[in-house]
């Protein structure tokens, strides 16, 4: 029952904040190169995954010559490896540091966007497309968890500020590769070889980031 909900915002606080303290704040968070370095990645994998839903429809239907309703069902892969990395990097991390899990999650990330860049015309299948993309959510779904814990752990007194942040991140990054994907589609460029380009891009430069930070703590 909402009635009983009761709020949690301190009785004595303001409610009235001024705009040039929200930009403080926001100038504040995108300093902290830690916080900006596990954000990036994540954006990189949004990312990803808003070039694959860009360029699927014609890779799948226009390609492979897949119907609608085909394609609609297929969807659903890239979803399930996603859930199914989320599963797993809760069931290891009981047992095991979430360090480890994490770079397995790089791992199968960065396999998965340069085995889609780096694999041969003739073996580009159906099956195939959709092998990359099970392995690429399903890495994506190792790091998301412990990546957005370790973003928001920088700022647990304003985690709503950083949380809101991240999703500006997630969603423009999303927003970036599907437009850089239409681009190079407009070029000329396959949909798939846009799609292969920008997925392997993004985590790759991210990747570097992330790493090039935690070599620096």
């Amino acid at each position: 029952n909402f009635s009983l909900l009761t709020e949690s915002r301190p009785a004595h606080s303001s409610r009235h904040i001024p705009f040039i303290s929200v930009f403080k704040t926001y100038w504040e968070i995108l300093g902290n190169r830690i916080y900006m370095g596990y954000i990036l990645l994540l954006g990189a994998c949004f990312g990803g995954l808003g070039a694959y839903y860009t360029a699927s429809p014609f890779i799948f239907i226009s390609g492979f010559r897949l119907s609608p309703s085909s394609y609609g069902l297929i969807t659903l892969i890239a979803a399930t490896g996603f859930i199914i990395g989320n599963l797993v990097t809760g069931y290891i991390v009981r047992n095991r540091s979430s360090h480890r899990t994490f770079y397995a999650g790089e791992a199968i990330l960065l396999a998965a966007a340069l085995g889609m860049l780096c694999m041969p015309r003739e073996m580009v299948t159906s099956a195939t497309v959709l092998g990359m993309t099970f392995l690429f959510t399903a890495g994506f779904g190792i790091i998301f968890p412990i990546a957005t814990k370790e973003a928001l752990g920088c700022y647990m007194e304003r985690a709503g500020a950083a949380a809101a942040l991240m999703g500006f991140f997630q969603l423009g990054s999303s927003a970036l590769s599907s437009l850089a994907v239409g681009f190079l589609q407009s070029r000329g460029v396959s949909s798939y070889s846009a799609m292969a380009f920008i997925v392997s891009l993004f985590v790759t430069l991210a990747l570097v980031n992330i790493h090039r930070i935690q070599r620096s703590r």
